[in-house]
């Protein structure tokens, strides 16, 4: 009985939701206008917050759906391509300086991982040899050392002392995993044997 009790209110409420579907549409439209910079800030804690919690989950999903995504998305912009430019120019107008800061920190520990990040040197040249293998698991044009960077002090100071794997160069597999940031890298075959070998070569350069 409460099964069927439950279904007559859903049906009644998805009724009363079609009579007056125009008019609460309107209402939430005019409620968003009054309050749109407070639940722009929630809206972006609140993906922030999903994103760290859910973010190997929307990887995969971005990958499997890609191409919905990108025909998405450039609708999306060819529909409010000039909405979206001139909010491009004012943000770039008002944070001009902490932009090119933010660019040449980037730049930077871009440079510091092709030269003394085992994990990087091993994922570049799979972007290199096989871009469609690389891009089953990054955007073509990631800066994963930035990403990395975050949670990585070798890449930030160009320092491979500050490496964990090259400091040792012989730590289980699971371990390496552990300790290394680089988004997605263990997950290409022969990656542990592979950026070890890489991190010895780099000791060695580094010790001539």
């Amino acid at each position: 009985m409460a099964y069927k009790d439950l279904d007559l209110r859903r049906q009644r409420g998805r009724e009363r939701y079609a009579r007056n579907r125009e008019a609460r549409k309107q209402a939430a439209r005019e409620y968003y206008a009054r309050n749109a910079d407070t639940l722009r800030e929630k809206n972006r804690i609140r993906a922030y917050e999903s994103r760290e919690k859910y973010k190997d989950k929307i990887h995969e999903y971005q990958i499997k759906n890609k191409d919905k995504i990108n025909a998405r998305c450039r609708a999306y912009y060819q529909e409010h391509k000039d909405v979206i430019l001139a909010q491009v120019r004012q943000h770039h107008a008002e944070h001009r300086e902490e932009i090119q800061a933010m660019r040449n920190q980037a730049k930077a520990e871009l440079r510091n991982a092709r030269v003394m990040c085992p994990a990087f040197k091993f994922v570049d040249k799979i972007r290199l040899a096989d871009i469609k293998l690389y891009t089953s698991k990054y955007r073509p044009y990631s800066n994963l050392p930035h990403k990395a960077a975050k949670k990585c002090q070798a890449i930030v100071m160009g320092d491979y002392t500050l490496c964990p794997i090259c400091k040792d160069c012989t730590m289980s597999d699971k371990k390496m995993e552990a300790v290394c940031p680089m988004p997605h890298v263990f997950e290409f075959e022969n990656a542990v044997a592979t950026i070890r070998e890489r991190a010895a070569d780099i000791v060695m350069a580094n010790q001539k």
